[in-house]
């Protein structure tokens, strides 16, 4: 899988509230667009699962816990 590089700007605040103690920012953000292109049918469970480095059925697990089936 070639990966690329994307540079976002957002508001300190905002950033500050997507850090938590277990992700950074940028892991949060790379979570959620990977769970929106599963829910929209643009990414398989596999390849999701790839990116955000889980197993497949963790990643399904994780996503019916987000409401995303």
């Amino acid at each position: 899988m070639t990966l690329q590089r994307l540079e976002l700007e957002f508001p300190s605040e905002v950033l500050s509230s997507l850090a938590t103690t277990y992700q950074t920012s940028a892991d949060a953000v790379k979570e959620a667009a990977v769970l929106e292109l599963f829910r929209e049918g643009k990414l398989s469970s596999g390849k999701a699962a790839e990116i955000l480095g889980l197993e497949r059925f963790e990643f399904i697990r994780y996503a019916g816990m987000k409401g995303i089936a």
